[in-house]
């Protein structure tokens, strides 16, 4: 199939995955829907850039909303964390423990955010705002603000359990409390939830996001929506269960994108196709075309998307992804495909 590019799940689980996947107990979270003005702070001394559609959210990474704006973060566990205009978070703690928990850290530090989701297992999940946080021990959903006199939590679906200065309660769907970080002796609970503009958005996005039909077929749980809407399913005889993405002929990976350096990963590709794109930059293993210098599709074999140094690569790409090291960190970026 010229032009296509086909994914195998059962060669990511079993051979494609990158060593560095196994090794490597980082998380992260995927930047996912987004309108307007929204920007992106992956580590404490990066200056703010332009948010991009799939690119992926290490621990202490902030983000922030303009005017008349809004996003949505996927986690790897399958939670929404949605911000609305004029808002600023930090993924405070997206950290793994060595027996496999978990613990998820999602701080408000103003403005107004969505929460859909649930801990699976042992694993710890907390919200925070100035003044409050809450935990979750089951699936809830919720909204969240922050302004400059007052912090509020309400508990559109489910039940979550509140603490503050003043106290630790259970909230249950229907509630609402309120606090003044300046007056952290006392709060506010309210039997209701009063209605605002934004719920709309997230309730949409609540259903997008509700059993795709990739989460058949992957084990991540982000991005699995865009799967759906920029690509199918189809059975092959050697590679089993397969997705191809709804690309044009001729399409070439790494032609539009641009090279992160994180940490934990080496450089990585950021592409912002829907569905592929996500698993291209995450370093899923695909059953694709080998394209020659000139673009020309040379044969069809089973390889990884370069994901970071240690990754395997097409004859014609690896030249490319050699990185000369100096202080741990490449001296210079992979050239652009």
């Amino acid at each position: 199939m010229l032009g296509k590019v086909e994914v195998s799940m059962r060669a990511l689980i079993l051979l494609l995955v990158p060593a560095a996947l196994f090794s490597n107990p980082a998380r992260f979270a995927r930047l996912g829907e987004s309108e307007g003005q929204v920007e992106t702070q992956l580590q404490a001394a990066d200056p703010w850039l332009p948010a991009q559609r799939n690119l992926p959210l290490p621990e202490s990474a902030w983000i922030r909303t303009g005017v008349a704006s809004r996003l949505e973060i996927e986690l790897d566990e399958g939670s929404a964390w949605r911000l609305g205009p004029e808002s600023l978070s930090e993924l405070s703690d997206l950290s793994r423990l060595s027996t496999g928990q978990r613990v998820t850290l999602l701080s408000l530090d103003h403005g107004l955010a969505y929460f859909t989701g649930e801990p699976e297992g042992k694993d710890a999940l907390t919200l925070a705002v100035p003044g409050a946080q809450i935990t979750l021990h089951r699936g809830a959903r919720l909204r969240l603000e922050a302004r400059d006199a007052w912090s509020q939590i309400s508990v559109i679906e489910g039940a979550v359990r509140f603490s503050s200065p003043a106290a630790e309660i259970d909230l249950r769907e229907g509630q609402t409390v309120r606090v003044e970080p300046a007056n952290p002796a006392r709060f506010f609970l309210y039997r209701e939830v009063t209605r605002m503009d934004p719920d709309r958005w997230s309730e949409e996005r609540d259903k997008v996001l509700a059993a795709p039909v990739s989460g058949r077929h992957v084990l991540e749980r982000y991005g699995l929506a865009d799967m759906d809407a920029g690509g199918e399913w189809i059975q092959t005889e050697d590679l089993g269960s397969v997705w191809r993405p709804k690309t044009a002929e001729g399409w070439i990976p790494y032609q539009n994108g641009r090279w992160l350096w994180y940490d934990s990963l080496g450089y990585t590709w950021v592409v912002t196709i829907p569905g592929v794109g996500f698993r291209i930059t995450m370093g899923v293993g695909c059953a694709a075309k080998v394209w020659d210098g000139f673009g020309r599709p040379r044969k069809t074999r089973s390889l990884n998307l370069p994901m970071s140094t240690g990754s395997a690569a097409p004859d014609s790409l690896a030249g490319d992804l050699s990185l000369r090291m100096r202080n741990g960190r490449p001296r210079h970026s992979p050239s652009n495909f």
